[in-house]
């Protein structure tokens, strides 16, 4: 595999005898997608790990043997979609806080009930664009406040007109929130 145009997605028309740990390695460090191509009796933990950290859609192809609370945070902070592939006994609020601690833009993952004041918040704090993502009736000034400190323009993100008129009742916007 000394060819320079290999692809990760050449595993797919790959011999079985050809495709090695080696190449594996290769697939996945260029996407962790690749994982949906090696030989299942190659999978290990390991390389679900690796993949995951490569791509939180990896979680996809990994075995359900395989899927671990751990892996399911990784995934979803990565890739906030893969929430809906979690194991329903992981989707804690436990969970939720540790996928926003990682970032903040995981908040779209999290169920509008489960999106509490605090955990908007920390949300928030790490990144100010999930303003965008947090309901109306949990928005306060503290958490419009760290939005503005992190970024001046973080109201552009807010285009509920619900939140608009949220934020208008706690000071900010008027013509500067809408624009």
């Amino acid at each position: 595999m000394s060819d320079k145009k290999f692809s990760w997605k050449d595993l797919r028309s790959m011999n079985r005898e050809d495709i090695t740990a080696p190449v594996i390695m290769r697939a996945l460090d260029q996407d962790g997608q690749a994982l949906q191509y090696v030989p299942e009796e190659m999978i290990t933990p390991e390389l679900c790990r690796y993949a995951v950290h490569k791509s939180g859609s990896a979680l996809l192809f990994c075995p359900v043997e395989y899927v671990s609370y751990d892996l399911c945070v990784r995934a979803c902070a990565l890739d906030p979609r893969m929430s809906e592939v979690v194991p329903d006994e992981y989707k804690t609020d436990a969970f939720w806080a540790d996928i926003v601690n990682i970032t903040g833009r995981a908040l779209v993952a999290v169920p509008v009930p489960m999106r509490t004041t605090e955990l908007c918040l920390k949300a928030v704090k790490g990144d100010s664009r999930a303003i965008r993502y947090v309901p109306a009736g949990v928005l306060t000034r503290e958490i419009a406040e760290t939005a503005l400190t992190k970024d001046k323009d973080a109201l552009d993100y807010v285009q509920d007109p619900e939140k608009l008129t949220a934020l208008k009742k706690l000071g900010f916007g008027g013509s500067d929130a809408t624009h």
